[in-house]
């Protein structure tokens, strides 16, 4: 799963190579700041929560884009958020645990934008789809207590995008965009940390996971080759129930799986563009 980013890294770069001079003034690159609300929660088979996390997650994104026509637009972004949430559940017997979980998340994005034109009898109303794929990753590192030992899990999973785009032009410098779309996971895996039971540390199918965002922004031009934009970002994930794993701890035998469970991210983002 490693290789992911770096391919799409040499994709773009002999994109990029092979470009003339014309071309290579179609360049833009992105930074961005983004702070969102995190709220996580596990059920087991039944629908009954076994445990929460919510809290802020903080972070941000680079990305370099190419437009090598009017209407068409490749764009390659890496993102990370960081934070330390609250964590509500129950241990293995049965008691109330009250912890942090310490989060770590990443995506690598590589995503192409048709422009599909001005939409008839709207003025100033442009719309777009665009295709994307995915490669994201989770770290869930749970805190020890005096009553648990803690746990660490890794996540990481592919995303097929598909999304459909507007922007409405208030005037020659300040536009409205919206975009609205859906995802599909693929090659979802999951890392457990089990050595503190002398289990080692293994690794197994996630269920399928499907997903949805939305975004409303405001983006002003700054000139010719800047602008800056600010969006109000939601997006969620429903994880289904894996199945059964079996590992040896030892001279027994036990099975383990990932329960199902719904993620929720909701918060602001603000992206700075200079094309050169």
């Amino acid at each position: 799963m490693k290789t992911t980013p770096i391919t799409l890294l040499v994709c773009m770069f002999c994109t990029l190579s092979f470009s003339d001079q014309s071309k290579a003034k179609k360049l833009y690159a992105d930074l961005g700041l983004n702070s969102q609300y995190f709220n996580y929660e596990e059920q087991n088979n039944e629908s009954v929560m076994l445990n929460r996390e919510e809290g802020y997650l903080n972070g941000g994104t680079i990305a370099i884009g190419y437009k090598p026509t009017m209407d068409t637009e490749w764009r390659l972004s890496h993102e990370r958020l960081y934070g330390s949430v609250d964590y509500d559940g129950l241990t293995q017997n049965g008691s109330m645990l009250h912890t942090q979980t310490e989060e770590e998340i990443s995506l690598f994005s590589i995503r192409f934008k048709q422009s599909l034109g001005e939409v008839y009898g709207i003025p100033g109303l442009n719309w777009f789809v665009s295709t994307a794929l995915n490669h994201r990753h989770w770290d869930r590192d749970i805190q020890a207590t005096s009553m648990s030992l803690g746990l660490s899990e890794n996540y990481s999973w592919n995303e097929f995008d598909l999304s459909i785009e507007a922007n409405y032009k208030l005037s020659s410098k300040n536009i409205m965009i919206t975009q609205i779309g859906f995802a599909i996971g693929f090659n979802e895996k999951i890392e457990v940390d089990l050595h503190k039971i002398g289990a080692g540390k293994p690794s197994f199918n996630l269920g399928d996971i499907k997903g949805k965002h939305v975004n409303f922004g405001y983006q002003r031009l700054l000139g010719d080759a800047s602008s800056l934009s600010v969006s109000l970002t939601y997006q969620y994930w429903h994880f289904d129930r894996s199945g059964d794993h079996s590992i040896n701890t030892g001279p027994r035998r036990i099975t383990i799986s990932e329960p199902e469970s719904d993620t929720h991210r909701a918060g602001i983002y603000m992206q700075y563009r200079s094309a050169f």
